[in-house]
């Protein structure tokens, strides 16, 4: 619902060409498109019919990098594993984000944020009266998409030294577990922080967009690059707005 979105909203943030491919035949969160869609364009493809599988094969021909969150072994059975593409387009970088790694016995289970903060331990830590409680932001979510994003751009880089295709793969189980290993802050110095940002502060952290949706106030770009800064060339979009094809040519 969200690491995919933004891994790939990362990815386009930075002059990425990134097509959104999704299906209207399941039900779909049009507030989470609004907020992952920055810079995308978004189509429909129905890979249960033989014309959008080949559409997609068409895409991945000529793709630097696809990226995909569905349960392990859902887009393999349609012919879209990673073997499959490394085959169909050779030096594809290949994104597999799953709740629970591709390993271990709950290697295929479904999962989401909320999830895996209750069954890693996360809950538990955040106790209040008594009571498990979730983190009040997907915080697991956000730092798979963006961990997923800089493994795509590693593997970008080696790619582009010393050849190759390329798996990123990344869970958000991983994801906690990476999280929860951190350095905890001192509470004294949490209680002194504000509790919330002040107007101002988010109207430094925001820019306006002119969308189909209307005009959106969002938060923009945080990465502050001198040489290349961060910037989304197309506004959000609804899900199926777009023609499933590549705007810019590969090299």
């Amino acid at each position: 619902m969200l690491a995919g979105p933004t891994c790939a909203r990362t990815l386009a943030e930075h002059g990425a060409d990134v097509l959104r491919i999704g299906t209207d035949l399941l039900p779909n969160n049009e507030t989470q498109i609004i907020e992952t869609g920055h810079g995308k364009r978004s189509t429909v493809l129905d890979l249960t019919a033989a014309g959008g599988i080949e559409q997609l094969r068409s895409l991945a021909r000529t793709a630097d990098v696809f990226s995909q969150g569905y349960r392990p072994g859902s887009l393999a059975a349609r012919g879209f594993g990673v073997e499959d593409l490394a085959k169909l387009r050779p030096g594809i970088v290949y994104v597999t984000l799953s709740a629970f790694s591709d390993v271990g016995p709950w290697s295929h289970r479904r999962g989401f944020d909320t999830l895996v903060q209750s069954v890693s331990g996360i809950c538990d830590d955040y106790v209040v009266d008594g009571q498990p409680r979730l983190l009040p932001v997907s915080v697991l979510d956000y730092i798979t998409g963006y961990l997923s994003a800089f493994g795509v751009m590693a593997a970008l880089g080696r790619r582009a030294r010393d050849g190759g295709s390329y798996h990123v793969r990344i869970s958000l189980a991983q994801a906690s577990w990476w999280l929860t290993h951190l350095q905890r802050i001192d509470p004294a110095q949490v209680a002194k922080a504000p509790r919330d940002l002040t107007p101002e502060r988010i109207a430094e952290l925001s820019i306006e967009s002119q969308t189909p949706f209307g005009r959106l106030t969002h938060l923009g770009p945080i990465a502050q690059l001198s040489e290349t800064p961060g910037r989304w060339e197309l506004p959000t979009v609804p899900l199926n707005h777009d023609t499933p094809e590549w705007l810019k040519t590969t090299q």
